[in-house]
């Protein structure tokens, strides 16, 4: 039976399930023996990953800039949503959260999210793009992955030399998010042939970085360090096809359970006054993917009614042009040519 067979499971989309799972899970248990650190750090890793996919054809830093813009707007646009919406329920306002500036001067926030980490990302996102007017930058973007190991240098001297354990600060994570770039460009473009010794060494650099940056004992070590390990030895692996099924539409849905997953937890607590964390974790998991699958079915269903109308409306012009043809052939200058006096 079909629904008892296996299928293949990109290890990408994996992780990016775990990462948002453990990140969830870690928010709904507020009473727990240990943090369970991890996922925004797998998660970090994962978006510049993406980042490194979708510019793996920009060679011109205009084309850089253009895709970073885009990138940031939808990124600010979703966020600045449920910020207004957290500020309107409590009745408050902070202009540097709007702005995607509070993190730097306080780990506390209104909204209902962990607003930090998009404002980390998009401050990375931002400072690669004002690095990218530096004259020199398009012969370093012929060479992706030396630039990556060159920059990923560049960050982890930063996390080092300017660390802050009080504030969620963008030179903190750039590590983190540059290291997407080197796993992307080092072991899965499709344009490069990897051989073992390159996956050792990125395997290595990681495991290094993560120990002297945030040591031994921290969760995310170990999540950024199987993660990263995974992504270089293993490119995919089977699951039960429900199990598989259930991985795909989580990974998918990553982004609107992360924006919405504070929201559906004082949901599960608040309005419906449930206590149990598990319950709050799996409500939340459930729903969020549930609201995705809806807006990916309605725009699924625009989109082809969408394309319906320009069909028609293209096959009228055709059979209009058509007619038209006919006209003039039988009729010269009803086309508004010239006229048969």
């Amino acid at each position: 039976m079909q629904i008892l067979s296996n299928r293949p499971v990109q290890t990408e989309v994996l992780l990016r399930a775990l990462a948002i799972a453990a990140i969830v899970y870690n928010h709904s248990h507020p009473i727990r023996p240990f943090d369970y650190a991890g996922g925004m750090t797998v998660l970090m890793l994962i978006s510049g990953i993406t980042f490194a996919r979708l510019n793996r054809q920009s060679a011109d830093p205009q084309t850089l800039r253009i895709a970073i813009l885009r990138f940031v707007l939808k990124i600010w646009i979703a966020c600045a949503i449920i910020i207004l919406m957290s500020f309107a329920v409590r009745g408050a306002f902070d202009p540097l959260e709007i702005m995607f500036v509070s993190n730097w001067i306080s780990s506390d926030h209104l909204a209902f999210m962990f607003v930090w980490y998009p404002q980390v990302l998009t401050q990375v996102m931002i400072a690669i793009y004002v690095l990218s007017f530096l004259p020199g930058v398009k012969g370093l973007l012929v060479n992706p992955l030396s630039t990556s190991y060159l920059c990923l240098v560049i960050a982890i001297l930063l996390a080092v030399v300017w660390p802050d354990e009080q504030l969620y600060l963008p030179q903190e994570y750039a590590w983190n998010f540059v290291l997407g770039w080197v796993v992307y460009f080092g072991v899965m473009d499709p344009r490069q042939t990897t051989g073992t010794m390159q996956k050792v060494v990125i395997s290595c650099i990681t495991a290094a970085c993560a120990l002297a940056i945030e040591g031994p004992v921290s969760l995310s070590t170990w999540a950024l360090v199987g993660a990263v390990g995974g992504l270089t030895f293993v490119k995919q692996m089977r699951l039960a096809r429900p199990l598989a099924n259930v991985v795909f539409i989580v990974s998918q849905a990553m982004f609107v359970i992360f924006l919405l997953h504070v929201v559906l937890l004082r949901v599960y607590t608040v309005v419906l006054g449930f206590e149990n964390q598990e319950g709050a974790w799996l409500f939340t998991m459930v729903t969020g993917s549930l609201l995705w699958v809806i807006m990916a079915a309605s725009l699924r269903v625009y989109g082809r009614s969408d394309l319906k109308w320009r069909h028609r409306r293209m096959g009228n012009g055709r059979r209009g042009a058509s007619n038209k043809s006919f006209r003039s052939a039988l009729m010269p200058g009803a086309a508004g040519g010239d006229s048969a006096h």
